[in-house]
């Protein structure tokens, strides 16, 4: 969330009136993506474009 001058404010938001929104769907291409376990954190990750 954040304001008009904007300043960004972290929390939750736990009810709200949607007033304007947006979906764009593409079709994914390519070679599928697969989580895999990520030594560092131990969660599944999809992998990154490159490690550096």
């Amino acid at each position: 969330m954040g304001d008009k001058r904007l300043r960004a404010f972290g929390g939750h938001l736990f009810a709200s009136k949607v007033f304007a929104a947006e979906v764009f769907l593409t079709e994914p291409r390519g070679p599928a993506l697969v989580r895999q376990p990520d030594p560092d954190t131990g969660l599944a990750l999809w992998p990154a474009p490159f490690k550096g």
